[in-house]
């Protein structure tokens, strides 16, 4: 999954991630790309919060973090 929304809110943002998060049968893993902003408070705080909301939906979640600009 790739998202290209921003935005924190966590009921819209659940939403969004839930198909995609869904543990089925047959899927166990995800990919999600996600971004971040790291010279925008803002943005940062927002991406922090879907942060927190990835880890409340899954707790075993694994990050990378790369830089790509």
């Amino acid at each position: 999954m790739i998202l290209i929304k921003g935005g924190k809110s966590p009921i819209e943002f659940r939403q969004s991630v839930g198909r995609g998060l869904r543990r089925t049968e047959n899927k166990d893993k995800v990919i999600v790309f996600d971004f971040n902003i790291s010279n925008i408070e803002l943005l940062e705080k927002h991406c922090s919060e879907r942060v927190d909301i990835y880890r409340s939906i899954y707790n075993n979640i694994n990050f990378l973090e790369e830089n790509v600009l």
